[in-house]
This record gives C-alpha cells, structure tokens and sequence, in this order.
C-alpha cells in the first residue's frame, strides 16, 4: 500500500513537472517568434505575446505553473544576451506577475470562458491596468541597474514594454482562453476553411492590394470578422484575428505589406491595428454571447414552469407527439395522466400561495423520484401534473408505477412554516391508442377521469375505461 501511494505521489510529481517543461517550451518558443518577427526595430517587437501565454495557463491550471514561466523566461532572456543576473530578475518578475493576474482573475471572479462583457472589461483592466503597467516598470528598473540606462529612455522603454505586452496578452490570453472552451469548434474541417480565408484574406490586403493606409485595411478585413462572429463564434473569430495578425508582422518583417517602416514610433499602426480589432471582436462577441443567452433564459421562462423547473403545458403538445410517435413505432402503449393535488384550493387559501408554492414543488420531485428517465412530467395549472409514459407494455404496468407515484405522498410534506400536512394524489389515466387515436381528445378524457377519481374521495387512480 505505502508502495502505491510513493508511486502515485511520483507520478503526480512527473506530471507536474511534464507540464512546467511545456509551459516553459511554449513560452519561449513564443517568445522567440515575437523578437524575430519584430524585423529591424530589435530589442522591442512587434506586440509580445509570452505572457498572454502564461496568464491564460495560470487561469486555466492554476497558478502552481509559475515555474515554467520562470524558467521560460529566463532562458529566453539568456538567449537575448541579457546579463544572468538581468535575466534571473526578469524571469522573477515574469512569474510573479503570472500569479497577480491569477489572484486578481480570481478575486473579481470572472469567467475563464469569457461569456460576458464583465469579464472582457475585467481582462482587459486586469492586463492593461495592472499587471503589465507593474511588469513593465519592474522590468526597466533591472535594465536601469544593470545596464545605467538614462531616465529619459527608461521612460520611453517603459511605455513601450507596457503597451506591447498588453496587447500581446491581452490578444493571446483571451484567444487561448475562448479556443479552450471551444475546442470541439474549433477542431473541425469547417473551420479550416475559415483559416484558408484568413491567408487569402492576409495575402491580397498586405500583399497584392499595396493598402496604404490602417483605414482602409479596416474596411477590407473588418467584414470578414464580422461574418466570422456571427456564423461561426467568438472563439473562432479570435483564432483568425491571431493567424492574421502574425501574418501581418511576417509581412512586415520581410519588408512586405502594408505596415513597412521599422522604426518603432511607425509600427504603432499595426499595434493599434491589432488592438481596435482585438477589442472590437471581444466586446461585439460577447454581447452576441449576453444577447444568446437572454433569448435562451426567456425561451426556458416561456417553456418550463418557473416553480418547479418542468415543462409547462406550451411543450405538452409535442411531449404528446413524440410519445404517440414511439407508440407507433414500437406497436406499445403510451399512458397519459392527468395528477391533481387533492384539496390544493384548500391549501392555497388557508396557508397562503407561499405555502402551496412549497407543496407543489414537493409534490413534482417526489413524482418524478417514481418515474423513468423516458417519462415525461409536465405542471399545469392549479394544482395540475400531466405525467407522459410512453413505450409501456400493459395497463397493468402502468398501475404499478402509477401506486409508487400514490404512495409516495405518504410521508407528511413539512412545509417552512413548521406546518405538517398529508397531501394525495386523484390520478386519471388515459390509453393510447386504447382509448383514443387523438392526443388533444386524450387529454380530455383524462380530465374525465381525473374528476371520477376526485368526486370518489380522491387519493385514487381510475382510468378512463372503467368508467366509459
């Protein structure tokens, strides 16, 4: 036993450390690509993109990661001829402001799938407020120690780290974040199509077309990311904005396209390029995101019951139709019941609708405790339940579930008053094709039955045959 628990410590330990290498690969691998993609301007590139890397993985898998930034980091800053000391400084730095994003990422509770536009905002206060402002400042501090650069430059590459970091993470963290949530979405040919579009796209408006100005790139790009918002989804349209965007510094770097100057003051164009469109997709998405989700709660509202969290007597109608549907193709029978709450008139105006809100609630989970997972339980109103059983065999077997569902109301319903009360069920019952070949004259004959069973005392099942 003390064997196995060594081993599984082990691996947990392998595991961990499997993930810190891979964390530290991808972020110096990006690292890389965003100093070589800066072309001529050097030591600043074009937007950096490695934090937004480890901050997307500190949200996603905790902040126990921090060490392969660090070492992620520092490796890429040794590879920059940076001084080891220098180095060791910045890599702190780094993994520290992975674990300040994390802590503030947690503290204001935002969504990691980014579902709405609280959690864009919050991101983005996060990301250009104050993690990278901090980052930036630390990080030109170690290079005015250990390099004795002059309070005007150290201002100037202060502003220019923060504003090329923000970006970075903001664009990376976010796309890694949304492609997560959707990976099924995104992993799928149909979208490799989008990707297609996005070189065509790059290639004609940086290339063939001699764009001169970010304008008139805006126009020619913008509708494409539009289109891809609303056909195919946020997470989708971030992952083209991300190739697109490469391809454009690529472009650059090769002295190509539109944004051709290599002094940096120039290629703020692109930077703002990047980041009106950053912006504009993440909050446009996520209003779409908002809009989608109220138009699904207000169809839930129309479609269940808001008490009890069951359809409602709007979906009975095809609730009935797919049942009579298997009925046919199976040749059994469908039992449609209609279950009223013996004396709930009684209940509601002598303990008020507080306490017959309680009762019903009550009264449909024990009912749908009895029942199979292919019934359907469906609240109507005053003190009505149609229970849909389709594909059953005999009417017998009907009756037997039908007295679990009896016998369930056995036990006294304590409501939060401190109230007991016994509470029955008078059920009437309805066969098809038995009884009727019509779903709206099934319900009819339920109603039939139903009263049958109440002015016989209640606490009852009777079905429509027996009383025919």
């Amino acid at each position: 036993m003390l064997t196995s628990l060594k081993i599984t410590q082990l691996e947990k330990i392998a595991y961990y450390f499997l993930k810190v290498i891979l964390l530290a690969v991808v972020y110096f691998v990006a690292g890389q690509v965003s100093f070589y993609l800066a072309g001529d301007v050097g030591i600043n590139p074009i937007i950096f993109v490695s934090g937004g890397i480890g901050f997307a993985v500190a949200i996603l898998l905790g902040r126990k990661l921090w060490l392969g930034v660090f070492i992620g980091q520092l490796v890429l800053s040794l590879s920059m001829d940076n001084l080891p000391l220098a180095s060791l400084s910045m890599a702190i730095i780094s993994a520290l402001m992975m674990v300040l994003a994390y802590q503030l990422f947690l503290r204001y509770s935002l969504n990691k799938k980014l579902s709405g536009l609280r959690d864009v905002v919050g991101m983005f206060l996060i990301v250009f407020v104050v993690v990278e402002p901090i980052n930036a400042v630390l990080n030109n501090l170690v290079l005015w120690v250990f390099y004795d650069i002059s309070g005007l430059e150290f201002l100037n590459k202060t502003v220019v780290w923060w504003f090329r970091n923000s970006i970075g993470t903001l664009l990376l963290a976010s796309t890694v974040l949304l492609a997560v949530a959707s990976y099924k979405k995104i992993l799928t040919l149909n979208f490799l199509m989008f990707v297609f579009g996005v070189f065509v796209l790059s290639y004609l408006v940086f290339l063939v077309l001699s764009i001169q100005s970010t304008s008139s790139a805006l126009v020619l790009t913008l509708p494409f990311f539009v289109y891809v918002l609303f056909k195919k989804g946020l997470a989708e349209t971030m992952v083209s904005l991300v190739i697109l965007s490469y391809l454009s510094f690529y472009f650059n770097q090769l002295g190509a396209g539109l944004f051709l100057e290599t002094n940096y003051l120039h290629s703020l164009d692109l930077k703002f390029y990047i980041l009106f469109l950053t912006l504009l997709i993440l909050v446009v998405g996520t209003l779409l995101v908002e809009r989608n989700d109220a138009l699904k709660k207000i169809a839930n509202f129309s479609l269940n019951d808001r008490l009890t969290g069951l359809p409602n007597h709007h979906l009975l109608n095809q609730i009935l139709s797919f049942a009579v549907a298997r009925v046919k193709r199976n040749n059994k029978i469908c039992a449609v019941c209609r279950l009223d709450v013996d004396d709930f008139k009684i209940i509601n105006e002598s303990l008020g609708y507080h306490a017959g809100d309680e009762v019903l609630k009550i009264v449909s989970s024990r009912i749908d405790s009895c029942i199979r997972e292919l019934d359907s339980l469906v609240k109507m109103d005053d003190g009505q339940f149609i229970l849909v059983l389709p594909d059953m065999n005999t009417a017998s077997e009907v009756e037997e579930l039908l007295i679990r569902v009896v016998m369930s109301m056995e036990e006294k319903i304590v409501l939060n008053k401190g109230l007991d009360l016994n509470v029955s069920l008078s059920i009437g019952v309805a066969l098809f094709p038995n009884d009727s070949f019509s779903a709206d004259y099934l319900l009819e004959t339920t109603q039939k039955a139903v009263k049958y069973a109440k002015l016989n005392g209640g606490n009852n099942i009777v079905f429509y045959d027996k009383i025919v």
